[in-house]
């Protein structure tokens, strides 16, 4: 919020960004309730974890430290782990109100908001998860779609705030409201905002307009970490060949490299098409759409030969 309110964050609160690397726990997350790192099994919350990930996602790659983007990777694999609102002994749903699409959110988390912070963390640094995760998050969304736009079952309010009083102080008292807000809290609201937002994010259904034959029956598989030789960039088309340690070469794209250290993992695997193809597609990855066919094969496709306007 200070952010986007134009406060030089850093400036103001020195101390900040260090304490979120600092008290990152051993899962990957985080965790509002101090209590939580006293106990000899230390466990993050899902909800205290979405609010310091979508913050260090305001800064570039150039203006992390590498201790803030190993945290920013482990609270996404964290999140991954537990499937957006699963626990990870049984799968079984954390809170049922974390199925339940929410808008404001206030301090409350659900499954859109951090399958939204996965999204934009695979778009900004090549972050990948898996296509089921993207599967069951449609399969939800579609379930809260009413004419095609995400409709909310209302957000509980809250009688109680903390307000600040005139000697600079804070006491807990009554929460107050205004007219926009009462109205996106009321049960059948219907969200232009997260339709949108969701609009962008949700895979596409396209046809192939030219057939396309893989180029290679072993694509390139990097690792993060892993230590690459780069024998080209090819920077307007935001492309890298690498040479791996054992000779391997491929193609990957420059956002998952930093110096030769590759910052995420990443899978070339290409997938043959005919013309006239239906594919689902999950994302695009600079010029190449990742896809599934109707067998079930998955794979880059390039953006060129497929048809750009969605079939449904």
């Amino acid at each position: 919020m200070l952010y986007d309110y134009g406060i030089d964050v850093d400036q103001k609160i020195p101390w900040l960004r260090a304490w979120f690397t600092k008290y990152q726990l051993p899962d990957g997350g985080y965790n509002c309730n101090e209590d939580a790192y006293t106990k000899e099994v230390k466990k993050s919350s899902i909800t205290s974890t979405l609010p310091i990930v979508e913050s260090l996602m305001l800064f570039d790659k150039d203006q992390m430290t590498e201790s803030e983007s190993d945290a920013l990777y482990k609270a996404a694999d964290y999140i991954v782990l537990h499937k957006l609102f699963r626990k990870e002994s049984d799968l079984s749903i954390m809170d049922p109100s974390f199925i339940d699409i929410r808008f404001p959110r206030f301090y409350d988390y659900d499954f859109l908001r951090g399958f939204t912070f996965l999204y934009n963390y695979r778009e900004k640094y090549g972050y990948n998860f898996p296509d089921s995760l993207t599967d069951e998050v449609e399969e939800l969304v579609n379930q809260n779609l009413s004419e095609q736009v995400i409709t909310l079952k209302g957000t509980t309010f809250k009688e109680r705030s903390y307000n600040p009083t005139d000697d600079g102080k804070w006491e807990l008292g009554q929460a107050s409201y205004f007219d926009l807000m009462k109205l996106m809290m009321e049960p059948n609201h219907q969200s232009l905002v997260l339709t949108t937002e969701w609009e962008k994010m949700k895979p596409k259904y396209l046809k192939v307009i030219k057939s396309y034959e893989r180029s290679t029956s072993h694509p390139i598989q990097l690792s993060r970490g892993e230590q690459v030789t780069v024998l080209k960039k090819d920077l307007p088309k935001g492309w890298f060949l690498a040479r791996k340690s054992d000779g391997e070469e491929g193609w990957a794209p420059l956002k998952i490299l930093y110096g030769s250290t590759i910052t995420q993992n990443y899978d070339a695997t290409e997938l043959s098409v005919d013309k006239n193809d239906i594919l689902k597609v999950y994302y695009e990855e600079t010029g190449w759409y990742w896809c599934k066919n109707q067998d079930g094969l998955s794979g880059f496709v390039p953006k060129e030969n497929i048809e750009m306007e969605k079939l449904f």
